[in-house]
């Protein structure tokens, strides 16, 4: 069964996002003291202040890679297939899925499943570039 899951990051009410994070930290780890905690997500804030718009929402977006990484992380170790993917018609997404009324943005999608034992694909030599290629050290 492949699915598909789509990432997707917050658009709006940044700081509200923040101050909710902080808020379940401190449920979560039963958290007494909490002044260091709470200047920590004014910081956080201040930071996002600080952005332009196109700034704030390339963080933003970025943002959504930490998920991912744990989801690619979690299937490597069940030996299940996923590939990150970008290039999709975010906008259509958008829009289909009604994600602006919700304040979210498409950031980036993974299928993932089990390849089909008919895949003569998945038997082929892998093509990679050479080390001294792709690495440099400085």
């Amino acid at each position: 069964m492949l699915r598909t899951y789509l990432f997707c990051n917050y658009t709006v009410n940044h700081d509200q996002h923040v101050d909710d994070y902080i808020q379940l930290i401190i449920e979560t780890q039963n958290l007494h003291d909490i002044k260091g905690l709470k200047q920590y997500g004014e910081s956080i804030k201040g930071n996002i202040a600080n952005k332009t718009l196109a700034e704030r929402n390339s963080w933003a977006e970025k943002q959504t890679y930490l998920a991912l990484n744990n989801l690619l992380i979690a299937c490597a170790d069940r030996q299940i297939d996923a590939c990150p993917m970008e290039g999709f018609d975010k906008n259509e997404y958008n829009r289909i899925l009604g994600l602006d009324e919700m304040g979210l943005n498409a950031s980036v999608i993974a299928p993932v499943g089990y390849r089909s034992q008919r895949d003569q694909a998945q038997n082929r030599k892998k093509v990679r570039k050479p080390k001294k290629e792709l690495f440099q050290t400085v």
